[in-house]
């Protein structure tokens, strides 16, 4: 009793201590919730959103030396390895890992522990298509009657933009997925920056001019919750499951921190059950833990089969696409890979050998060819569009596969992100 009521004085008095998260835009919890993990620890909770999954690690990886965080929340496993190989995290077992999905624990080092999951998703507006044909296969979205319908997000910055630009890797091979992205650029796709643009800027839902967007499997469910009785049904609906890209978040404590027992105390509290159960209508995600209910409104949330997983190999290495054998929930692929701190590189389709490759930057004026030749262009392809830049810290190098580890970079350099759009 005595312990509380002095953590309400320090509270009320401005003496609590600030325990700074870093963040993605979307983030977002009951404001009670945050309360009441203020007055059980006497901690100050300071949230700082600094845009898209991209945008976030970049935050964090280029003030690694002096963080301006405690805990970093938001990266997802799009981008885990490159967190990972920037060794911007602190490992730590929080006694809550029992209660979560062994099959979203892909950080064997638990630098990086799951908070949510689900599946990026194209979206699609019902009254925009209610007396038009919807697309009926990925290779459709290519046609230019679609393909000028469709916003998606940048896969520089976007996570998931990044995740979509996978799935079409996965559905359409190394070899096949930059015809698809050529020719949805000569078709007229937009990109946005990133999610909150492509959904309330771009999507016809919003008084937009695109009725196709890259979004999630939960977005219906999310304008039934937020229509206060106007929509029985959602609006949208999810499109092409084929193309769903099945994604992870994660929380980390980020090196450099000057109050480890408070950032664990935030890790901990993420994963905990009151705020397990309150992401869902909030950030509309699945919840890692397996004990957490979830609201009904997740029935217009459907778990899309045949979806896209990117396996998580150890020693921070990117695993391999999987296509075609999720079957819903987060209980189809489990990691795999070498040893514990093996880096086992992009290792092609699960039961192939298709080297992954692909995921090389095209770099087109760059003095150092790519593996193959084509001097950074795929041929027939001209020049890509350069989509961002992701800042480098000196010495980092470019991967282009596990075979080529790529130039070194001169302090100051970014790496530019391109596809051929």
């Amino acid at each position: 009793m005595l312990r509380s009521l002095a953590l309400v004085v320090l509270l009320a008095f401005g003496f609590a201590q600030e325990i700074a998260v870093l963040t993605h835009s979307s983030f977002s919890l009951d404001k009670n919730l945050m309360a009441q993990f203020e007055r059980e620890t006497g901690l100050k909770l300071r949230i700082l959103k600094a845009g898209d999954a991209g945008e976030t690690l970049n935050r964090a990886i280029l003030t690694k030396g002096a963080p301006i965080a405690d805990v970093i929340y938001g990266v997802d496993n799009t981008f885990l390895s490159r967190a990972l190989q920037a060794d911007i995290l602190l490992p730590y077992r929080s006694p809550e890992i029992r209660n979560l999905r062994a099959t979203l624990l892909l950080d064997p080092t638990f630098r990086a522990l799951p908070v949510d999951y689900g599946w990026v998703s194209l979206n699609y507006d019902k009254a925009f298509f209610k007396d038009r044909p919807l697309p009926k296969t990925p290779q459709d979205l290519a046609r230019p009657e679609y393909a000028r319908l469709l916003v998606v997000e940048n896969p520089a910055t976007s996570s998931p933009g990044l995740a979509f630009l996978m799935a079409t890797v996965a559905r359409f091979g190394e070899d096949g997925y930059l015809d698809f992205w050529a020719a949805l650029r000569d078709g007229g796709v937009r990109v946005a920056k990133g999610w909150s643009e492509a959904y309330y800027t771009h999507f016809s839902l919003y008084k937009g001019d695109r009725p196709l967007v890259v979004s999630y499997t939960t977005s219906p469910a999310a304008e039934v919750y937020y229509s206060e009785g106007k929509y029985k049904e959602p609006p949208t609906g999810n499109l092409l499951p084929e193309l769903a890209f099945f994604q992870v978040e994660f929380v980390g404590i980020l090196k450099g921190t000057k109050n480890l027992e408070g950032a664990k105390k935030v890790v901990d509290w993420l994963l905990s059950k009151p705020v397990q159960e309150n992401l869902p209508t909030e950030m509309w995600m699945y919840p890692a833990r397996r004990d957490a209910r979830l609201p009904e409104v997740f029935r217009f949330a459907p778990e899309p089969l045949g979806s896209v997983r990117m396996d998580q190999g150890h020693g921070g290495e990117p695993g391999a696409l999987d296509r075609g054998v999720d079957q819903g929930g987060p209980a189809g692929a489990e990691p795999r890979g070498g040893a514990a701190g093996e880096a086992v590189g992009w290792s092609g389709w699960r039961g192939g050998s298709s080297s992954f490759s692909w995921l090389r930057p095209l770099l087109p004026s760059s003095p150092h060819p790519l593996p193959g030749g084509g001097g950074g262009v795929s041929p027939g392809l001209g020049k890509p569009l350069l989509l961002g830049t992701v800042p480098l810290q000196p010495g980092v190098r470019v991967p282009f596969g596990p075979s080529h580890p790529g130039p070194g970079l001169a302090p100051g350099l970014s790496l530019p992100v391109a596809v051929p759009l």
